[in-house]
């Protein structure tokens, strides 16, 4: 099958508004690449651990859409946006999950994780929890500043083993690191289905086994979690806020992720409102992650 990949390039600006854009229009999954991370990230690593591919140069908004469809939708991005800031090809479901690598042989976040693009024959550091991640068409390897501060967060999560649920999963990979920290009843939803076909192939290749489902927080009626990971958009977590409320149990904790730091107080605000206690917030690179308990006995 043949796909329009649309490549929008944005500023700290325009790109919150442009997400929600893309959303609104229907992308199932926004692939977003910030060469400051890139850069930053490799200024810390080894040489020898660096693999040797071009950098990009531009942060950049990436979806793929049925060949009509994204036509529409490149027209309507032309209208809102210079459009020397929009490219387009077409390519095939190949072209398109041919990635090979995160960038780096190894990535060391955070006290206890390390990130490999295969599962090979590595040495694991004995303090880490390995993650293998291909990210395939969802979003979600490890480099972007949201899925490191949300790792980072779990990493002092009070509550180890339980019942789980990670919102938004894209490639899996904060249900494969709730995983390795003893959550054995794990629910990992997306509405994105291709973002579930990759979460389930980097579930299946990390040995985790959680349940994968094509629903959104609202459209689940299964609740009595005790952690609820949300590493997604300000403006859907505020909106998803009495959903997470109503699938948790008193006491339980929420990790919410990928806020723009302009939108932090309305989030906490959104999450306050139903009944949750800030206990931990981070930044890194104008983005927000935090932790909050839901007031009431466990």
């Amino acid at each position: 099958m043949q796909w329009l990949k649309i490549t929008l390039e944005v500023n700290a600006e325009n790109k919150e508004f442009l997400l929600g854009e893309l959303l609104e229009l229907g992308a199932g999954g926004i692939e977003e690449v910030d060469p400051g991370t890139f850069h930053a990230l490799l200024a810390d690593l080894p040489q020898e651990l660096v693999v040797d591919q071009p950098l990009p140069e531009r942060h950049q908004l990436i979806t793929h859409w049925n060949v009509a469809r994204g036509q529409e939708v490149l027209a309507h991005l032309a209208k809102i946006v210079d459009p020397s800031c929009l490219t387009s090809e077409i390519v095939s479901d190949e072209d398109w999950v041919n990635i090979d690598t995160i960038g780096f042989s190894e990535l060391r976040l955070g006290t206890k994780w390390i990130l490999y693009p295969e599962k090979g024959d590595q040495l694991v550091p004995s303090e880490r929890y390995p993650i293998y991640i291909r990210p395939g068409q969802a979003f979600g390897t490890g480099l972007h500043p949201t899925t490191q501060l949300c790792l980072e967060l779990l990493e002092i999560v009070p509550i180890q083993g339980g019942k789980a649920l990670d919102v938004g999963t894209g490639s899996g990979i904060l249900t494969i690191a709730l995983s390795r920290l003893g959550f054995s009843d794990l629910l990992a939803c997306d509405i994105d289905p291709v973002a579930l076909e990759v979460a389930a192939a980097n579930l299946n290749n990390n040995g985790v086994d959680a349940e994968l489902c094509w629903a959104s927080p609202s459209d689940l009626a299964k609740g009595g979690f005790n952690l609820i990971v949300a590493n997604i958009l300000a403006d859907v977590i505020s909106e998803l806020a009495p959903h997470f409320q109503r699938l948790a149990q008193p006491g339980s904790l929420l990790l919410a992720g990928g806020i723009v730091d302009n939108k932090k107080d309305q989030v906490v605000e959104a999450v306050q409102r139903v009944g949750y206690r800030l206990l931990e917030i981070r930044e890194k690179e104008r983005w927000v992650a935090f932790l909050a308990e839901l007031e009431g006995e466990r």
